[in-house]
């Protein structure tokens, strides 16, 4: 009876011990997007665990979305006014994988450096355009030309770092911040901020 509630006892504090070593995170917050030199929104989902004291895995999957316009406003012959802006919009998911080194990590504080790997499935219907104006078309409103000058959807590898803190409450509820910096095969060049919530199990 006795070594039967020892091995109770050492089970509960394995699983304890497990408890703290993996972590199930929601991140969501801005970004940065050089490719279309526009700002934008990313979401992630992410699960990380310690496989030694200071080495963490981790896997995520999410999506960023980045629109904007180049505003142009002209006017019409009779007067009335016209907004001609061409907008755009880059929606991208992708998958990373990151290896991360705590510099401080205990029970309730833990920062991370981290270096990875990204797969990055992208749409774009962000395009090169010039415009020609009145004088020039004869037409009584500038006329857009566009060029495209790559493929819509692209696929591509790449190369990712960040810096990640988490702060863990006494229920393992885990509250940080995460910044980013990755960039691809495509050229694209993505910088992010975001905000993370979790679980320790």
């Amino acid at each position: 009876m006795k070594n039967f509630f020892c091995l109770i006892v050492a089970v509960i504090l394995f699983s304890q011990t497990n408890a703290q070593t993996k972590l199930l995170q929601l991140s969501a917050g801005t970004n940065f997007n050089g490719s279309g030199d526009s700002f934008g929104f990313s979401f992630f989902t992410e699960y990380s665990k310690k496989f030694k004291k200071k080495l963490t895995w981790a896997a995520s999957v999410g999506g960023t979305i980045n629109d904007g316009s180049n505003f142009l406003l002209y006017e019409y012959p009779q007067g009335r006014q016209n907004d001609g802006s061409l907008r755009y919009t880059i929606g991208g998911f992708q998958a990373a994988t990151h290896v991360g080194y705590s510099f401080i990590g205990t029970k309730i504080h833990d920062f991370q450096v981290r270096l990875g790997s990204v797969i990055r499935y992208q749409s774009s219907s962000s395009s090169r355009a010039g415009i020609d104006y009145p004088p020039n078309t004869g037409l009584p409103y500038p006329v857009y030309y566009i060029m495209n000058d790559g493929p819509q959807r692209t696929l591509a590898l790449g190369g990712s770092g960040q810096l990640v803190y988490n702060f863990t409450l006494k229920n393992n509820i885990c509250l940080g911040v995460l910044a980013g910096l990755q960039f691809d095969t495509q050229g694209d060049t993505i910088s992010q901020l975001m905000f993370t919530i979790g679980k320790r199990f």
